[in-house]
């Protein structure tokens, strides 16, 4: 019996056991359950909702958001009056209608302005080995005479021994019966036999502000014609060198920089505003940076062509001595200071008058350091202009005087061109 009632009691505990394991094992199964089943139920939830919402969102952008914007964009609240209907351009709101013309799109800009654009050729051909004639299309250039007189720039057709032709919108093609060069401002005058070309106006660049809408037309790498940016004028009198390793650098100031895209073979081409009139020539580009570009301001081309068309050449001004320019280095080096080493005194010159002797050091004209090119400095001033050069003058014993002499500039002798 007590090993029956042990068993019993064995059994008992055993039966206890299996009795209260199941719900040791089912709880936390159950409870694991409900988090994942809650956690599944929120993010449809989130995903429902964010689809519907984006569904709501293009809905309204693409069908309400076009309506409020344009009512807001042509209703003045002040007067009450909405401008529906009128023309929208991106660029015009901002612009003021002035005594010098109407306010145009840029489609009609370019409209008005590419039949005066051309593009520049140049003989490539080799007549030594019987080559055919074969003309490159090298810059752009644009009609400012009817009579056929047609502005680029002097580094297009820079080769006085080459034979340069200019092709017109309507493919008709004009070899270059005369070209003026001004090597220093880096403009030329192309003078073609035609009569009745359509002519661009020019404009003022010194009003140009920064901020305007330009447009910039022209024959990119010599293949695209009539290519057309668009940008803004990012600066004014903006001081630019160019010139590569082998090539002797040049200085230009005052020219106005653009964001406009300008490449190589737009070179001489129109830089043009809102009123289709020119206010610059394109010339230059950075070749590290992007959207930094340069244009020749037309006042100084109005100025060549009015000499042009009075005197039938440029007017250079002349103060007679040749030069060799010292650099910071070389001063350094050698004790003396940078400028343009005088090497030579024409006779019967200004410079002769003002007794500029060889050996002299000129420093400043008018105020202003001769750093890159006497010819440059000099450039800035017109022909029978009186100005002030800083001239330092080394004695044999070593010692140095700087000294002022007034120079009147007189016309470059036509000998010299």
């Amino acid at each position: 019996m007590k090993d029956g009632e042990g068993g019993e009691k064995q059994a008992a505990v055993v039966k206890k056991v299996k009795t209260i394991q199941p719900p040791q094992t089912t709880l936390p199964v159950k409870k694991k359950n409900l988090f994942f089943r809650k956690f599944f139920f929120f993010l449809l939830f989130i995903i429902i909702f964010g689809v519907s919402f984006g569904v709501a969102g293009v809905y309204v952008y693409k069908n309400v958001y076009p309506i409020v914007d344009e009512w807001l964009t042509t209703h003045n609240f002040k007067t009450g009056e909405s401008t529906r209907g009128q023309d929208k351009s991106p660029f015009i709101p901002q612009q003021t209608i002035t005594p010098q013309g109407e306010v145009l799109t840029i489609p009609q800009v370019v409209t008005l302005a590419s039949p005066s654009v051309v593009s520049i050729a140049v003989d490539s051909s080799r007549p030594q080995q019987g080559d055919q004639e074969e003309y490159n299309t090298i810059g752009t250039g644009f009609i400012v005479d009817a009579s056929g007189i047609i502005v680029t720039n002097q580094h297009v057709v820079r080769d006085t021994r080459a034979t340069y032709r200019v092709v017109t919108k309507d493919n008709k093609t004009y070899t270059a019966k005369t070209i003026i060069r001004d090597e220093v401002n880096d403009i030329a005058l192309i003078v073609i036999d035609a009569q009745g070309l359509p002519a661009l106006s020019t404009g003022n660049s010194s009003e140009v502000q920064v901020g305007e809408t330009v447009i910039a037309i022209g024959t990119p790498l010599g293949e695209f014609p009539g290519s057309v940016t668009v940008g803004v004028i990012s600066g004014l009198g903006r001081t630019v060198r160019t010139g590569g390793f082998w090539e002797t650098q040049k200085e230009y100031e005052d020219v106005l920089q653009t964001d406009a895209a300008i490449n190589p073979g737009n070179s001489g081409g129109p830089l043009l505003n809102l009123y289709g009139e020119v206010i610059g020539v394109n010339f230059a580009t950075t070749g590290g940076a992007d959207n930094i570009s340069f244009a020749l301001p037309i006042t100084v081309v109005q100025q060549r062509l009015a000499e042009f068309k009075q005197y039938g050449r440029f007017r250079t001004p002349y103060l007679g001595v040749s030069y060799r320019m010292v650099t910071s280095q070389e001063a350094e080096f050698y004790g003396v200071k940078p400028g343009a080493l005088v090497r030579a005194v024409a006779d019967n010159s200004p410079a002769q008058s003002a007794s500029l002797r060889v050996g002299d050091i000129i420093t400043k004209v008018n105020d202003k350091s001769v750093s890159t090119s006497l010819a440059s400095s000099l450039s800035r001033h017109k022909v029978g202009d009186e100005i002030t050069l800083t001239v330092v003058r080394s004695s044999v014993s070593g010692e140095s005087t700087t000294l002022s002499l007034k120079v009147k500039l007189a016309d470059r002798p036509s000998t010299l061109e």
